[in-house]
């Protein structure tokens, strides 16, 4: 450091701030390579690996040079860079992309990402020997996964990228597309009309522009990359993760390509499956497991539907498990459809994603149903189901709730199973453990019924899971801050002031349920800059006339339950603003006749709850004679 300041000063640069800013900046960005002995600078001992305290520690001092250097992005981006470690939520990897900015000695950006690099690349070198360990170790899934966060770190590195092999390279997978010379042989298409895509992992028939293709591509390997993460036991012969860190040649798996058809568009998808399977025409994909074929069409919400589906296909068809294509028919359909639904809960973060945890689109539904509604299906009553019962069951959005709900339970929480291992002796497993065994089992052809028995058939089983559900503190703290929810249910949740006024970085929401909460006038602030807000549910809390006062800037609002909070005929004027109002509940509020007055002017109201309120009965029928179209209760 002395030998900089000396340069500088030598040609009397100090005084240029151009040449002064990269005096700042190198005098700040070189702190920590630096140490002092006897008041003489020498270079620090720089060990080789930073694990993860240190790696945090680090990247928050770069953090703080970028806050006083002005680097905001920098800033963020550094202390955003290691996700936040939680017990409900896995974190999966993926090599990071290059975003090295161009060489500039007096860029302060381009010094921090030097140091940043650095500092990735000894994370790496960390996580590797972890990956080495944990794979001799016989934790062979974590070892696997600890190598894609080497690559994360470090998409250069060496020597992961060699045991990886071409899964890595997969990814990014040159696209080309190779026109038909024959027509079709199942669907007819004349020659020339479609196109097929050799992908590593995937044999795409195409019939959508290249634009589409070669985005929907990488998602197919993207997504298939993810997957082996997940379930790697069930994909990955045993000890052949130490071979391939070791430099051994054996091959990942199998030469496979799973067949995918990405039709034109929806209009294209109904004609070519809508004749033959039943309830194809809400649906956006669908996997036909007789033909071993997934159908898809390019829609803006695809990500949910393609993993469904492709989760049905990979469990079926890239897996060792010897899976039945009638697995789930006779029984145990919850845990086919619970797997698929999991895996949706899939979020791309700032170069990582996540699977998983209580914000997860399908638990907020879970969460309704099971914690404010009490539905609980018993666990002999839910595995007995197999997929034609649940056809026929007109509860059968709900039964895919719980299981929904189930599976998040069992893959997410911290409790173990009693369950018996090969040598049939009592073992202690993971619930994961014990899913992956059930999921297993049910493919097979088997019972789910051994494996989860001791966690969902005892007396307390329906207590833990709403317990399970129910959002803390400590969830609300969880969520990362750049992600944006557009469903919440926090229905039930005891939160601090301090929580619920960390909420209002949502802005996005189309649903909110805090039904049951502590939630008080004060804490609802933030809910108003929802403009997306279509549902919202204060119901038996105790929030008023202060919290409904900006209700009316909630234009997109088309339902609002009200139910048991102390709201009066005043409060309710404040709805009028919102003339798009569909559904709303009074139930147990203090309004009197005079409130249908205020109901009378909100034009698209259909549907009113005045159950156990003071409005008397001949004022009600008299307005429900003037508004014949209304449902009433």
């Amino acid at each position: 450091m002395t030998s900089i300041v000396n340069a500088l000063m030598s040609r009397q640069l100090v005084h240029d701030s151009r040449y002064y800013l990269a005096f700042v900046v190198a005098l700040q960005f070189s702190a920590a390579w630096t140490i002092v002995v006897s008041g003489q600078e020498i270079p620090a001992q720089v060990p080789p690996q930073l694990d993860v305290s240190a790696m945090a520690s680090e990247i928050e001092r770069l953090a703080k040079v970028c806050d006083s250097l002005g680097l905001s992005e920098q800033a963020t981006m550094s202390r955003n860079w290691l996700p936040k470690p939680r017990s409900d939520q896995s974190v999966l990897y993926l090599p990071a992309p290059d975003k090295k900015p161009a060489a500039n000695p007096v860029d302060a950006a381009a010094k921090w990402h030097e140091h940043f690099d650095a500092a990735r690349a000894r994370h790496a070198e960390f996580w590797f020997s972890e990956a080495k360990r944990l794979a001799t170790a016989g934790e062979e899934q974590a070892g696997y996964q600890a190598l894609w966060r080497v690559l994360r770190e470090n998409p250069r590195h060496a020597q992961a990228r060699r045991s990886i092999g071409g899964l890595a390279s997969g990814i990014n997978a040159a696209v080309r597309a190779r026109k038909s010379t024959v027509a079709h042989a199942q669907f007819a298409w004349p020659a020339g009309s479609f196109s097929r895509v050799d992908l590593p992992h995937f044999l795409l028939t195409t019939r959508a522009d290249n634009h589409q293709t070669a985005a929907f591509a990488k998602q197919l390997e993207t997504f298939y990359v993810l997957w082996t993460q997940v379930f790697y036991p069930l994909w990955a012969a045993p000890g052949l993760l130490a071979e391939k860190i070791e430099g051994g040649s054996a091959a990942w798996e199998p030469r496979r390509q799973i067949r995918v058809v990405l039709l034109s568009d929806r209009k294209e998808y109904l004609q070519t499956l809508g004749a033959s399977e039943e309830n194809i025409g809400v649906s956006v994909g669908y996997y036909n497991p007789e033909l071993r074929t997934s159908f898809f069409y390019p829609d803006g919400n695809l990500q949910a539907t393609l993993v469904h589906e492709l989760t049905h296909q990979l469990l079926a068809e890239a897996t060792r498990i010897g899976a039945r294509p009638d697995a789930g028919h006779e029984s145990d359909y919850w845990i086919i459809e619970g797997i698929a639904m999991y895996m949706e809960s899939l979020w791309q973060g700032p170069d990582y994603w996540t699977l998983g945890g209580w914000e997860s689109p399908r638990l907020q539904t879970a969460r309704y149903r099971a914690v404010r509604d009490g539905y609980w299906v018993p666990w002999e009553t839910i595995r007995a189901g197999g997929m034609n019962d649940w056809k026929k069951d007109p509860e059968i959005a709900k039964l895919y709730t719980q299981a929904a709900g189930l599976t998040h339970y069992l893959m997410d929480s911290t409790t173990e199973v009693r369950a018996l291992d090969a040598a049939q002796q009592a073992a202690p497993l993971s619930s994961r453990e014990a899913l992956f065994r059930a999921l297993v089992a049910v493919y097979q052809g088997q019972s789910a019924a051994g494996e989860l028995a001791p966690k969902l058939e005892s007396e307390n089983s329906q207590q833990l899971y709403q317990q399970f559900l129910i959002v803390d503190n400590e969830d609300v703290a969880a969520i990362a801050p750049h992600r944006l929810l557009s469903d919440l249910v926090l229905t039930k949740s005891q939160l601090s002031a301090n929580a619920w006024a960390s909420l209002d970085n949502q802005h996005a929401l189309k649903w909110l349920d805090i039904g049951f909460s502590n939630a008080r006038d004060q804490d609802v602030d933030w809910v108003y800059q929802n403009k997306q807000l279509q549902r919202l549910s204060f119901e038996g809390t105790s929030i008023g006339t202060p919290g409904l006062a900006r209700v009316g800037s909630l234009t997109a609002l088309e339902e609002l339950d009200l139910s048991g909070c102390p709201v009066d005929d005043e409060s309710i004027k404040l709805l009028s603003r919102n003339r798009g109002l569909k559904t709303l509940w009074l139930t147990k509020t203090l309004v009197t006749d005079a409130v249908l007055k205020t109901l009378d002017a909100i034009p698209s109201l259909s549907s009113v709850d005045i159950q156990l309120t003071q409005i008397s009965s001949q004022a009600w029928e008299a307005f429900t004679k003037s508004h014949p179209k209304l449902n009433r209760n």
